[in-house]
């Protein structure tokens, strides 16, 4: 089954951008499914266009506080602080599979330069965007004048359409989202009997199996196992092929670049790339339950869906589920704080704080979220699968976010007076959760949750 193509018909007041933004293939009525209260029609992608706008829209990212380019930043005390000097950079994507119905999918892009929200348009047949010129990032750009762009700042070699209605948008650094590419690359290799899960590796005077460097690597983040990783790449040969990796899958914006082979790091915007829509799109190859995606690779294949084993796909999968950080879900969701609650997911027990809340959070959550964050000073994302708890939801879907809106940025509670950014010292706008609960609550009703 080809997956159904998006258009912008449904939503012109939008801004799907370019001369005639709303002109595109027709779309058929969406099938209905029966349920436990009768037919139900199935979530569309005009539908799901409309949610993704609109949850954007309602976040309200250009009110976000800007703490300063200096860490730490003394501005929440003697509260210099001032609003955002600019639309932020977003990109984020979703990938629904609403029981019974065909998968519905859409990307939503906001930055100074798309003129408000921007829906991506997508080649019916290989799935890539459309209308969109992906730039690289600049951090001096951003900080200082609105640049100028050339040829030399594309991320990937632009579009036939690109000089045909099509924006321009910088593609914010993924933070440590890049590391699911050097999970995937590494059970790449692993899967090929290259190397080991088992086999011992030493990095920063630490020797330690490549699957327990893997683990940290994805559960909590950990540098030091990425460095070792990226390391391992490097002394078997296969640093330099992972673009190439993620480009026969179509996949071509996500990339990972001058990485350093003696310490492993060199990680550094402008040379590491992601986005959202082809995150999402590599989440649902991994995801184990989802059905099989049908776009067509670059050289005119059906997309490879058994890049990875099942084995080393539900490795992945169970290693993003053990997850100890948050962007888009809320660990103390049930108790919604100051009404921001994210998506509703379970919250891995060996993470509950002395407390014990997310044990006490998790008996009202809804899903699990198997997914990957980042964030560092100037960069905030987020991505991975969402799926209903067995007996109390049955939604199942991909999100990815990735923005310029780091701990730099937070919210005016949160820097009023002694607030947490203050008595933290770290804290990111929750208006990212809440953008996340939106599209979840719209998808939980649209699959029957609610």
């Amino acid at each position: 089954m080809r997956p159904l193509v998006i258009t912008c018909a449904a939503i012109c007041t939008l801004s799907c951008g370019g001369p005639d933004p709303c002109v595109g293939p027709r779309i058929e009525p969406p099938p209905v499914r029966e349920s436990a209260s009768g037919p139900r029609a199935c979530l569309a992608t005009t539908d799901l266009d409309a949610i993704l706008s609109r949850a954007l829209a309602d976040a309200r990212f250009d009110e976000v506080i800007d703490l300063g380019r200096d860490e730490p930043s003394t501005c929440a005390v003697d509260r210099s602080c001032g609003r955002i000097a600019r639309t932020p950079s977003v990109d984020v994507a979703v990938i629904a599979f609403p029981p019974g119905c065909p998968p519905a999918f859409a990307n939503a892009l906001l930055s100074s330069d798309t003129g408000g929200v921007k829906l991506a348009r997508f080649d019916p047949d290989r799935l890539d965007v459309r209308g969109v010129r992906y730039r690289k990032w600049d951090q001096a750009a951003w900080d200082g004048a609105p640049r100028r762009f050339n040829a030399s700042d594309d991320l990937v070699p632009p579009a036939h359409d690109a000089a045909d209605g099509a924006v321009d948008f910088v593609s914010p650094y993924p933070a440590s989202n890049f590391k699911l590419l050097v999970a995937v690359k590494l059970l790449e290799l692993v899967d090929r009997g290259v190397v080991l899960l088992e086999r011992r590796f030493e990095h920063e005077g630490r020797e330690r199996e490549v699957g327990a460097w893997l683990a940290d690597m994805i559960t909590w983040s950990d540098d030091d196992s990425t460095e070792a990783l990226v390391r391992l790449l490097h002394e078997l040969g296969f640093a330099s092929t992972i673009d190439a990796t993620f480009e026969r899958l179509g996949l071509t914006t996500l990339q990972m670049k001058d990485t350093s082979a003696s310490t492993g790091r060199g990680w550094h915007p402008g040379h590491i790339h992601m986005t959202a829509w082809d995150t999402a799109r590599l989440l649902w190859l991994l995801d184990p339950d989802a059905p099989a995606p049908t776009w067509l690779a670059p050289d005119g294949a059906p997309v490879d869906t058994g890049f990875l084993t099942s084995d080393s796909r539900r490795r992945l999968t169970a290693l993003l589920g053990d997850q100890a950080f948050h962007a888009l879900d809320t660990p103390d969701h049930c108790r919604a704080p100051l009404g921001t609650p994210g998506i509703p997911a379970r919250v891995p027990e060996r993470w509950a704080p002395s407390d014990g809340a997310p044990s006490g959070c998790n008996a009202t959550a809804d899903v699990t979220f198997a997914h990957k964050t980042g964030l560092t000073l100037n960069f905030g994302s987020d991505a991975g699968i969402v799926r209903g708890i067995a007996g109390r939801a049955r939604r199942h879907y991909v999100i990815a976010f990735f923005s310029n809106l780091g701990h730099r940025y937070a919210d005016a509670d949160q820097v009023a007076g002694n607030g947490p950014c203050r008595d933290e010292g770290i804290c990111y706008t929750r208006r990212i959760a809440r953008l996340a609960g939106t599209v979840d609550a719209a998808i939980a009703e649209a699959s029957g949750d609610r």
